[in-house]
């Protein structure tokens, strides 16, 4: 994990090389150099760290139609991949569909090369030719003379089996993204795991040494637990608790095997997405122990790297954000930290680089639990608009649709009116969009209790039946929760 001292002097170290490559005209090792000044771009903590690194993937495909360029396809695959990861990291919606395709497009062109191999290595060539200087390399296993007359740096990436299993986890979060229910997503998340169980299981056919092996083990199962954890996290969104249950306990097999030898973002992962179980099963005190647990919450950034700081600290972000939504009750005991920790996050979240965050917390802060709380309705309005169109903006279902009903509830709770109507129309259809079982009863209830002070009794008792038919598959707490807060006639 390297600190962010390390990391600028990596940045000044491959921009010296890119300049001298460049002049020496060695385009391969100035393309290269330009693709892990990316990759160390996008792992850095600074603010406009996604913005160098988009700058960096710019410069090395300025020189992509270049004849040498056919010579690496491992480094331009890498390019689709840092692509895509900048734009998932600040949610850049527009242009995700368009990334994957490029990375599916350059994977079925490296499937086809040879050099792609099972120990993930591959040569760059340098703009030299082996001579007399070559004798000096000794035993290199960097700089190699190859038969060609040429010489190479060897470099090692991801075997080719690891390198679709990686396109798999990517493929299946940029479609959650690009779908509301996730059924896309988990296709792919599925073959990926299938793929990393075949690649653990199957014997490599090339001499490799143990810590090799070792190493390419523990970054299989690294991955198998990041599309764990994100297919958890689909799961909860389809409010799928006892399948998401099954699978944190599949998850908890492997971390409790590997322990310590994981990364920190994974034991911390794991630790979240229970807590989201536990919130999504209305077992609020529980939840509130999780998100406030110090694994979580006291995240100190002389421990970690660069890129694992950010991580955990954005983990601590959203636990400190779920742990609001459970204080905003004016009848929890601590109810009065509520306040305090909204103040807290506003330097965070209110231009932090992933909009989804900026939109939950818009949404957080115009919705306080009362409305004798300190917030006018210009102000919530303020909030809701930022977030609904926000949220439209990155395209995210579930924050669309608690914005639309959370704006019905506010704003045309007992109104007669033509808008009053299409208002809870609008939140039932983001409901049942995202396919979300308590968003649809809790909307399905607002549409009958609209239908019924519009004078429609008959539509408005099939709207209550069926919001209570979707209402009974919801875990018993909230059931309960809806029975006595829910706006149900």
């Amino acid at each position: 994990m390297s600190s962010q001292a390390d990391t600028i002097a990596a940045l000044q170290s491959l921009q010296k090389i890119s300049a001298i490559s460049k002049k020496r005209g060695d385009r391969a090792i100035f393309v290269t150099s330009s693709v892990i000044e990316a990759l160390a771009h996008l792992r850095s903590r600074s603010s406009d760290s996604i913005e160098q690194a988009q700058r960096a993937i710019a410069t090395a495909r300025s020189f992509q139609l270049e004849e040498v360029t056919s010579e690496i396809p491992q480094v331009l695959l890498l390019v689709c991949v840092i692509d895509l990861a900048c734009s998932l990291t600040i949610a850049n919606i527009s242009q995700l569909k368009t990334q994957l395709d490029t990375l599916k497009t350059m994977l079925d062109q490296t499937s086809g090369n040879n050099n792609p191999s099972e120990t993930g290595s591959f040569l760059i060539p340098i703009n030299s030719r082996a001579g007399s200087e070559t004798s000096n390399l000794g035993g290199s296993n960097i700089v190699i003379a190859g038969t060609d007359g040429r010489l190479y740096l060897k470099f090692s990436w991801l075997p080719s089996a690891d390198i679709y299993s990686l396109a798999c986890f990517l493929s299946g979060v940029t479609w959650t993204h690009q779908t509301s229910s996730g059924h896309q997503a988990e296709r792919f998340l599925r073959e990926g795991l299938t793929r990393i169980a075949e690649s653990t299981t199957t014997v490599c056919r090339n001499p490799t040494s143990l810590p090799t092996l070792s190493s390419q083990f523990l970054w299989r199962k690294s991955l198998e637990c990041h599309m764990k954890i994100h297919f958890i996290l689909i799961l909860s969104l389809r409010t799928e608790w006892n399948s998401a249950r099954k699978l944190i306990q599949e998850l908890k097999t492997i971390v409790d095997a590997i322990g310590p030898s994981l990364s920190p973002s994974i034991h911390s992962f794991f630790l979240y997405i229970g807590g989201v179980i536990y919130q999504g099963n209305g077992e609020l005190e529980n939840a509130l122990a999780v998100f406030e647990n110090p694994v979580l919450r006291e995240i100190s950034s002389g421990n970690y790297g660069d890129s694992m700081f950010r991580c955990l600290n954005d983990l601590s972000t959203l636990s400190a954000m779920n742990s609001a939504l459970i204080l905003r009750d004016p009848a929890h005991p601590e109810h009065a930290r509520w306040g305090p920790l909204l103040s807290s996050l506003d330097p965070i979240c209110s231009n932090h680089p992933n909009k989804n965050i900026q939109i939950a917390y818009n949404l957080i802060r115009a919705s306080p639990h009362t409305d004798d709380e300190n917030i006018s309705t210009v102000k919530q309005k303020v909030f809701l608009t930022r977030a609904l169109n926000g949220a439209k903006e990155v395209a995210n279902t579930q924050l669309t649709c608690i914005t639309i009903n959370f704006m019905r509830f506010k704003f045309f709770n007992k109104t007669v009116g033509e808008q009053a109507e299409k208002s809870s129309l609008a939140g039932l259809t983001q409901a049942k969009k995202l396919g979300d079982r308590l968003w649809v009863s809790v909307a399905g209830g607002m549409m009958a209790s609209t239908l019924e002070v519009q004078g429609k009794p008959d539509e408005a008792q099939r709207a209550i039946e069926e919001s209570l038919r979707i209402a009974a598959r919801n875990p018993p707490l909230l059931q309960r929760e809806m029975e006595e807060e829910c706006d149900v006639p």
